[in-house]
């Protein structure tokens, strides 16, 4: 698992409030006394949390910290543009390196496996690409805009859209968080009696198989005839080969109707994927 990504996290986001926080209070020196105060409880805020996240390496964890970390970097571009200093490349600078820590595949895996349960080995899965292309960036930008934005609307006695704003804020942190949290929760999970796909953006329900109903895991070919259980996740997959046909329960369609499949490979996309190859072939020697 990749501590280096946890700990240039961990001391990049130590450094936000010297580097991405001074940027900002220098590019916003000329604003309200009102509109500079809201946009430092702002970021303290978002600082004080993230804090947290990336101390406590947990599912939950991950996902607030993957909510938060494109903020800093994107704070400090626009900081850059309106006050062009060296404090302000050094925020860009680090801004970029919480990016690039949190959003490494080791430090998802490491996150991950700190919720897991006894002797398991949690494997993230890749998210879907058509989200990661289209939705996902655009739904970010969009709760970030509102919940900074509504607030400083306020500060600024810009009371009507202030408060629409702060409202529509209000409503996209009680529904997208979770939505986000879901991606979080896919996982390829190695336990002593077999190997689960627990992906609910596929499955209705989880999927098991114990290691004697399974006869290789190994990198997927061109070509390949296995059901496909990757929800269009994009890179190299992973192929479950089973020891006849074995049943899964897919959710179909928007409305996620139960329907069950029976089939003798299935396919899906672990981030890691190597990693996951290599966990395989360690459990299913240790059963032999």
């Amino acid at each position: 698992m990749d501590r280096t990504a946890l700990w240039m996290a961990r001391v990049a986001w130590l450094l936000l409030p010297v580097t991405v926080g001074a940027a900002a209070s220098r590019a916003g020196s000329d604003t309200s006394t009102a509109i500079h105060a809201v946009a430092a409880v702002e970021l303290w805020a978002l600082w004080a949390v993230g804090l947290v996240a990336v101390l406590v390496p947990t599912t939950a964890s991950l996902t607030v910290l993957r909510l938060l970390a494109p903020a800093p970097v994107l704070v400090a571009a626009v900081a850059l543009v309106a006050h062009p200093d060296l404090i302000g490349v050094l925020g860009l600078v680090v801004g970029a390196v919480v990016v690039v820590a949190v959003f490494r595949p080791g430090l998802g895996r490491l996150f991950c496996q700190g919720s897991a349960y006894g002797d398991e080995a949690r494997y993230p899965l890749r998210p879907p690409g058509a989200l990661v292309l289209g939705p996902l960036p655009l739904l970010w930008l969009f709760m970030a805009a509102t919940v900074a934005g509504g607030p400083l609307l306020l500060a600024a006695q810009q009371w009507a859209p202030g408060v629409v704003l702060t409202l529509i804020a209000a409503l996209a942190l009680a529904v997208l968080p979770r939505r986000f949290h879901l991606l979080s929760r896919r996982f390829l999970v190695f336990v002593p009696a077999g190997l689960v796909v627990h992906d609910h953006l596929v499955l209705a329900e989880t999927a098991l198989f114990r290691w004697v109903e399974v006869r290789s895991v190994e990198r997927a070919l061109a070509g390949t005839t296995a059901l496909d259980l990757t929800g269009g996740a994009l890179g190299a997959a992973l192929e479950v080969t089973l020891d006849g046909e074995q049943t899964v329960v897919r959710a179909t369609g928007r409305a996620r109707t139960p329907v069950v499949v029976a089939t003798p490979a299935f396919l899906c996309r672990p981030t890691l994927l190597d990693d996951a190859l290599a966990e395989a072939a360690s459990r299913r020697a240790a059963r032999r």
